[in-house]
């Protein structure tokens, strides 16, 4: 995983950011993804219209274990004088 990000101060407590990120993430081992009957049965209930699966196996997609994904953006960034805290607006494009 990689990121960056560039400040640009607009005003005393507000200002705006540029940030970008790039990384992989994946599963090394197949029994990573079990899923016991219990959760299995549990996601089934309260999701009724969507599709779950019935076996408790996941398979590993080699097209999509450790695939190079990255994201750019801007944030609107506020601090709050009373609680030094930051907040704001985040848009990205994936």
């Amino acid at each position: 995983m990689c990121e960056f990000e560039y400040r640009i101060p607009i005003a005393p407590h507000v200002s705006a950011s540029l940030f970008g990120d790039i990384g992989a993430t994946g599963a090394l081992r197949h029994d990573q993804l079990q899923l016991n009957s219990a959760d299995l049965s549990t996601l089934q209930s309260q999701f009724r219209d969507a599709y779950v699966e019935a076996s408790a196996d996941a398979a590993i997609s080699a097209r999509h274990n450790f695939k190079l994904r990255s994201t750019v953006g801007v944030e609107l960034v506020v601090q709050l004088p009373l609680c030094k805290r930051r907040s704001g607006f985040i848009g990205d494009i994936t």
